[in-house]
């Protein structure tokens, strides 16, 4: 009986919150690369994060929060969808006027199921005002994620992070119900001054401090021996902590403002990381590379009084896929009919802060609170080596295929449903390597990874066949085979979603000699004659001379294109052919979503910055 009137109580509160009434306003902050252990209130020896430790007085802190990626891009849509696999939304291999992005023609056909749900947009549905306000280049109003907002503010990453800019929307809109998403780059890479707490830096070396930052942007591995000794591993440590605490005084300034406009009540404070960062762990500094818990033990705050009790401290494990389900569970929102969340509200664990998750589960690996197995066959005592530094896989082999079958078991169905999703064309442009396509007749084709460097160096020929498909392992390209007399047409084809697209084909000279471009035959229709390229756009800033030329339009029938290539003309052997660039009608027709080239040069200006480009 009890239970049954605790069971009304509970459907009448959330009819209540689904009907509008106490919604509270949610503020979700993502600081990238911030680890847990560095946080003061997790333990840490420095007073980082004096902030985020009173949000942990005023209440929830979960200890044991991990992400399911060591990355932005494998993270963050895990975290706005509460999917254990999702597709990128957005990506850092960007290039050409339409800022295309490089995919796989498997991986193409795959978009978000009908059953995934976006946090933004289920937000937007229930009636709340949705902002997204960025430091990082990729989440800028030209990214997947962007789409997912009614509004959005990035700000370059030398200008800072976007806090100042946050605090006024949220005065603007002090009378709306709002969502509002603030991905913070404090604590990532580079620490550089004006953007660091200086405190954290007294005593240390001037050239010491600039030396460990050129060796950030060069020397990822830490060997024994090598340019990262225990003093510049020091220093390091030193500027992380240092933009840690600068990313802390943001969340001051948006508590400050908060409190200002009598918000503080009726706003939910959600704080998190995306992923952590190695200083020094396992041989590296920076992230991503393998899920030790360096960079996926991450911090997890949440502050909300009228459900979440004061200085609650949750050992229990917790997933960054339980965020999404838990913003709902504040907002009294039922998850989207026929959606599918991989994780679960944190709530009711905020009223037993020992329960928690039996087990953290991620494409890679499986974290229980003593071990963790990592694919294919990595496995660690967490209990006796939290710092997992000894793998116990050969002396434990029946506990390795105990956790390998479980964790198989368990992300099994994830990834059949993330693979039976089926696309359209995309909504943006999109280019394929060349070595990604198939070439005919094979005959006529010689590859290697070598055979260009051999011709450098004055070596023999090793084949006469009149192409040559060079697949080095950064980039490839076709080009003629110089030692070959025989000039043969050959087709590239490749799959592709059906629909309409311009196609434009991108060709590389090494040292800038002259090519007539213009001399180029191609066609992609076999009923038709070869032609030129309807338009020569040279690509800004790129080594030597590169060159997109712009095929013409085509629509694929078929899942399949093809495009055939003439002998080139005298004067283009030197030319290398790279990349096939797709543009769907439908991004062609979404002019308002086009980027300039200084746009998509500040964007590449940051990520630069960032150490993702050289």
């Amino acid at each position: 009986m009890v239970r049954t009137v605790l069971l009304l109580l509970a459907l009448q509160a959330a009819q209540a919150h689904a009907a509008g009434a106490g919604q509270p306003n949610i503020i979700l902050v993502v600081l990238d690369a911030a680890r847990a252990d560095h946080v003061s209130s997790y333990g840490y020896g420095k007073p980082t994060t004096p902030e985020l430790d009173a949000i942990g007085r005023e209440g929830a802190v979960f200890l044991r929060a991990f992400s399911q990626a060591a990355d932005t891009r494998a993270s963050l849509p895990l975290i706005l969808s509460s999917r254990y696999l999702s597709l990128p939304m957005f990506g850092f291999h960007e290039r050409g006027p339409w800022s295309a992005r490089v995919e796989n023609p498997r991986d193409v056909f795959l978009t978000f199921d009908r059953r995934q749900a976006f946090l933004p947009r289920v937000l937007s549905e229930h009636g709340y005002r949705t902002f997204l306000c960025s430091g990082h280049p990729e989440l800028s109003q030209r990214s997947r994620v962007a789409d997912l907002f009614e509004e959005v503010r990035w700000k370059r990453v030398r200008e800072g992070d976007p806090f100042p800019e946050a605090a006024d929307w949220i005065r603007r809109h002090k009378d709306a119900r709002f969502f509002l998403y603030l991905h913070v780059m404090a604590p990532h890479f580079p620490y550089e001054d004006g953007q660091v707490e200086p405190s954290f830096l007294e005593g240390l070396d001037r050239k010491e401090v600039e030396a460990v930052r050129g060796l950030y942007r060069t020397m990822p591995f830490v060997r024994p021996g090598g340019a990262w000794d225990a003093g510049k591993l020091e220093v390091l440590r030193a500027l992380y902590d240092a933009r840690l605490r600068r990313a802390d005084q943001g969340i001051g300034t948006l508590r400050e403002t908060l409190k200002s406009l009598g918000l503080e009540g009726r706003t939910a404070l959600i704080v998190t990381a995306d992923h952590g960062e190695n200083l020094g762990e396992h041989g590296r500094v920076a992230h991503g590379g393998a899920p030790f818990d360096s960079v996926t033990h991450v911090p997890l705050l949440i502050s909300y009084p009228p459900r979440v009790p004061a200085g609650t401290r949750v050992s229990g494990l917790v997933a960054s896929v339980d965020i999404f389900p838990t913003i709902l569970d504040l907002a009294g929102i039922a998850p989207p009919q026929g959606s599918l969340l991989a994780g679960q509200s944190l709530l009711p664990g905020v009223a037993a802060p020992e329960t928690g998750r039996g087990v953290i589960l991620a494409e890679r690996f499986l974290r229980t609170r003593t071990h963790k197995f990592i694919e294919p066959d990595i496995l660690f005592d967490l209990s006796s080596d939290p710092g997992e530094t000894v793998d116990i896989a050969g002396r434990r082999p029946e506990l390795l295929e105990r956790l390998r079958k479980e964790h198989e078991l368990l992300i099994a169905p994830h990834r059949r449903l993330f693979l039976e999703s089926k696309a359209g064309p995309p909504e943006r442009a999109f280019y394929y390597e060349v070595a990604a396509c198939a070439v005919e007749p094979a005959g006529f084709v010689e590859t290697t990874s070598s055979f260009l460097a051999e011709m450098k160096e004055g070596g023999a020929p090793r084949s006469t066949r009149p192409w040559l498909l060079n697949t080095h392992e950064t980039e490839s390209s076709l080009l003629p085979n110089p030692f070959s007399r025989a000039g043969s047409t050959i087709t590239l084809s490749c799959v592709l979603p059906d629909g309409a697209y311009r196609v434009s084909a991108q060709f590389e000279v090494p040292g800038g000699k002259p090519v007539a471009f213009h001399r180029f035959r191609f066609r992609l229709d076999p009923a038709k004659p070869f032609s030129g390229p309807e338009r020569v756009e040279r690509v800004p800033d790129a080594p030597g001379d590169s060159v997109y030329l712009q095929l013409g339009s085509v629509k694929v029938a078929g899942r399949r294109l093809r495009l055939e290539l003439a002998p080139f003309p005298s004067g283009g052997e030197a030319a290398r052919f790279k990349s096939i660039g797709f543009l769907p009608a439908a991004a062609a027709r979404a002019a308002g979503r086009a980027v300039s080239e200084a746009e998509s040069e500040s964007a590449r200006e940051s990520l630069r910055r960032l150490g993702y480009l050289e």
